[in-house]
């Protein structure tokens, strides 16, 4: 069983209202380092923040948000050839080569750089340099590849310096590092501080969703459940505001507690929830859950059918959410081919899972487990075949 984590980029809880300016607009009271003191004028976003008025910049977030992605590439290679000192052209890169293209390793690389360029040790530095969007949002996107790529002890490490500098709550980003980490303990005394002090439905989400992994990895299912049943009414919350769906993790993670529970009507109907609507960001694809169920109850036609719909899902999915869960559709399929009567097409694809495993950054599941899974399968499917061609040789 795995639980997992919404990709979501740490934003400020003010967007530190201000924060978003431009440097020259932001201006705080003598002897004052607070941002109540900050005056702010209403700026079009662009990688979340509403400060940023580089034009070249702006002209990648344009493209961006017209999909024009080839096209925000070279606008941020061009800017990171014609100005490699200025940090906001290696974060614009290592944002296009995250985001959109899924390349991690090499976006790293960028945002190590823009590190480099921005080592500001106060919001008083940050502000005088001009560059304290760009500090800030290197920061945030660092903490959380360093989460994807297993690094969690770094990804705390970068949580801790958002907050010493800005001030920032991250007592809700720092549950699921823990968790990873297997300290158990510290992620629930984590939940239940943001539960106990924010009255944010985002934090208070994300820390109902640390506890939903935490107790049933603490072999308490039922108090599992009811975390994660919270986890969904703060989305609702959210949703009721905003017009937005449900969160899908939520719900998946719902449906495998009530799977542990053999409350397989229920896990069903999270399921089916979830596959409502394509989440192109959503670490799980609900298709996946719904075919394995199937395929254990005998539903072979409804397995057919998620097939379909688990490949069409992730035929949608973002590049960065591709590389975490690829080894999960492979190995889904291979089980499908398996019992379909196709050992050999079904080897071949727990073999590629093996070679292109996930990034299970975002899971609590480690590469370990994933491996072993695949591993196992695709030696009884090599077994299965072996056995085959000696019976057609006698």
């Amino acid at each position: 069983m795995s639980f997992r984590l919404s990709p979501i980029r740490l934003v400020p809880a003010l967007l530190l209202a201000a924060m978003l300016l431009p440097a020259t607009s932001l201006q705080a009271q003598e002897n004052n380092d607070g941002f109540d003191s900050i005056q702010f004028n209403t700026q079009r976003l662009c990688f979340g923040m509403s400060g940023i008025t580089q034009e070249r910049a702006l002209a990648i977030c344009d493209a961006l948000a017209l999909g024009q992605n080839v096209r925000a590439r070279e606008l941020a290679q061009q800017w990171v050839t014609d100005e490699p000192d200025q940090p906001g052209a290696q974060f614009a890169l290592a944002e296009v080569l995250f985001r959109v293209e899924g390349n991690l390793p090499r976006a790293l690389f960028h945002l190590n750089i823009a590190e480099s360029l921005t080592d500001y040790s106060s919001l008083g530095r940050a502000m005088a340099s001009g560059n304290l969007e760009w500090h800030y949002l290197t920061l945030s996107q660092l903490s959380y590849a360093h989460q994807l790529i297993g690094d969690q002890e770094k990804s705390l490490e970068y949580l801790d310096r958002i907050s010493a500098i800005y001030g920032q709550d991250t007592e809700s980003f720092r549950g699921w590092p823990l968790i990873k980490m297997k300290r158990y303990d510290e992620a629930r005394a984590s939940a239940e501080k943001v539960l106990a002090a924010s009255d944010n439905p985002r934090d208070r989400s994300r820390a109902w969703n640390t506890l939903c992994a935490v107790e049933l990895a603490d072999l308490r299912p039922a108090e599992s459940l009811q975390a994660c049943e919270n986890a969904m009414n703060e989305d609702e919350n959210i949703a009721a505001s905003q017009a937005e769906e449900l969160d899908t993790v939520h719900l998946l993670n719902a449906s495998e507690v009530s799977l542990n529970l053999l409350r397989f009507r229920e896990a069903e109907d999270y399921l089916d929830r979830a596959s409502r609507q394509i989440d192109p960001d959503s670490v799980g694809n609900p298709w996946i859950y719904k075919l394995y169920l199937y395929m254990n109850q005998g539903r072979f036609d409804a397995a057919r059918e998620a097939l379909d719909n688990m490949l069409v899902w992730r035929d949608n999915q973002s590049p960065l959410v591709g590389v975490m869960n690829r080894a999960d559709h492979f190995m889904a399929s291979a089980i499908f081919l398996m019992l379909a009567g196709y050992p050999d097409d079904a080897a071949r694809l727990t073999q590629t899972a093996l070679n292109q495993p996930d990034r299970t950054g975002s899971y609590t599941a480690d590469e370990a487990q994933k491996d072993s899974f695949a591993a196992l399968v695709n030696s009884c499917l090599l077994y299965t075949s072996d056995a085959a061609d000696d019976s057609l040789r006698v």
